[in-house]
């Protein structure tokens, strides 16, 4: 009987430690790899630096070594722009010389806490611009806007797929057009959502669709516009990476084919390879 006493007391310090470790990994997850790909600290500095330093910095960056991720287009010849830092580099910032300014301390704790409010908010319906513009929406949703534009603008508005993602992901959109053939007009043609992290792209598609057909019996203005004009909006380009940020790691901004030649990298940065001007500006050979 102690025997079998001590058997039950080893199995259950035993589960304890696999549900530890299972929590661990959730949280890692959750919260550290959904953020980050730093190391040691993640946070947003604002660098006020010369012409010199910034030469220095965008050559650290093109070269991959430092954790030195641009909340900019590009980098300007000189005065002040937003990086996000590790502790390292920020270290290395400073060393050079480098004015740096904390806007966001800890990156990581930001997305825990906007992962959690976003967990918690209530299904709008996409007819009610007040809830549905309110916040971001999931893919899923965001096919649910696209699907229901097309239902209550049947004569303004067509659902139009234009492929599918690496996993196979629609990649959906709406054409809208107002009086005349639609395929005779000029064609304006928008999409967002190229770059995984950049949530704010996909609510604007979402907007402008909304705005062009909602509007278009009362405004002159927008009338004249799907007259003359027809707009292809797809809000979500990138559907795999658009996930991905929503359940992995928030920063992501590439989409999730896997990288060639078995290279241990995976994502396309979707975003620099159209065949207009490919490789003429913002790209590197660095995966």
């Amino acid at each position: 009987k102690e025997k079998r006493e001590k058997e039950k007391e080893k199995e259950r310090k035993m589960k304890g430690k696999w549900i530890f470790a299972v929590v661990m990994v959730a949280y890692y997850e959750l919260v550290v790899g959904s953020s980050s790909f730093f190391g040691k600290g993640d946070q947003v500095v604002r660098v006020s630096c010369t012409e010199e330093q910034a030469a220095v910095i965008e050559d650290q960056w093109h070269r991959g070594e430092m954790d030195l991720d641009l909340w900019v287009d590009a980098i300007p010849r000189s005065g002040e722009f937003d990086i996000r830092v590790s502790d390292d580099a920020r270290e290395w910032l400073e060393h050079i010389g480098v004015k740096v300014t904390t806007k966001i301390a800890d990156v990581t704790a930001v997305v825990k806490a906007e992962r959690e409010r976003l967990a918690k908010r209530p299904r709008a319906d996409p007819t009610d611009p007040v809830a549905w513009f309110s916040d971001y929406r999931t893919w899923e949703e965001i096919q649910e806007f696209v699907t229901t534009m097309a239902a209550e603008y049947p004569d303004l508005a067509q659902v139009k797929e234009i492929g599918t993602t690496y996993y196979g992901l629609p990649i959906r959109g709406l054409v809208m057009s107002g009086e005349g053939d639609p395929a005779a007009k000029p064609q304006v043609v928008l999409n967002g959502l190229q770059h995984a992290r950049e949530w704010i792209s996909g609510a604007t598609m979402q907007y402008i669709s909304y705005s062009l057909l909602s509007n278009y019996t009362t405004n002159s203005t927008v009338r004249e516009m799907l007259d003359h004009f027809t707009f292809s909006i797809f809000p979500v380009i990138n559907g795999d990476g658009y996930n991905y940020t929503w359940t992995e790691r928030r920063l992501w901004r590439k989409n999730l084919a896997p990288a060639p030649n078995g290279e241990d990298c995976k994502g396309v940065d979707i975003n620099r390879n159209w065949g207009y001007r490919f490789d003429t500006g913002g790209a590197s050979d660095r995966p």
